[in-house]
């Protein structure tokens, strides 16, 4: 079964000043794993994050760029958390230089999907969130990292937050007809 894949995206700020959220997508071109992969990223940079918009952008970028850039020996889930680990020390080293300006940090959910035959890799940090929509039935993929309460959910997991990183990973199947929705909050 051959790889055919169609794509939309939007993206509205909603009632804020800004819009922070950035999608990237790369579709099966040229050989190798590039040729036999659909990618589709999607990120809400952190909104007391000055530089969240500007993380959301080199998250969902990066990814769609590097990942193709791995070891092709490796599994998807190895090419991807490696990736993502990369794209997060970053961000968080970038955050370092504003150590005492914490609002300039580099802080913004991720969430992917990797397609490649008939199978679909879900990674994911935040509360951007991955559904599939099969025989009319929409099904959410992804667990948010947040904490509830009080009016306001908090997040316990972002890429650029902390030191280190705790990515989801689900793998699921893929069926002629099946929709892949990413969406943020944002």
């Amino acid at each position: 079964m051959s790889l055919i894949v169609q794509t939309a995206q939007r993206s509205d700020m909603g009632p804020k000043t800004q819009n922070d959220d950035a999608v990237c997508v790369h579709l099966p071109t040229g050989q190798g794993r590039a040729g036999r992969t659909a990618i589709a990223s999607v990120a809400d940079g952190v909104s007391v994050a000055r530089r969240g918009g500007e993380a959301a952008v080199i998250a969902t970028h990066s990814f769609c760029a590097d990942f193709f850039a791995t070891d092709p020996h490796w599994s998807i889930q190895t090419a991807g958390y490696r990736v993502i680990e990369g794209i997060h020390r970053w961000l968080a080293g970038q955050s370092q230089h504003y150590l005492y300006e914490a609002h300039n940090s580099h802080l913004t959910t991720f969430s992917t999907v990797v397609i490649q035959g008939e199978s679909a890799h879900i990674f994911h940090v935040g509360d951007s969130r991955v559904w599939r929509f099969r025989q009319q039935q929409l099904e959410c993929l992804t667990n948010d990292h947040v904490i509830r309460g009080m009016g306001s959910n908090q997040l316990t997991r972002a890429l650029g937050m902390e030191g280190r990183i705790d990515v989801d990973y689900r793998k699921v199947d893929v069926q002629a007809g099946d929709r892949f929705l990413l969406s943020t909050d944002g």
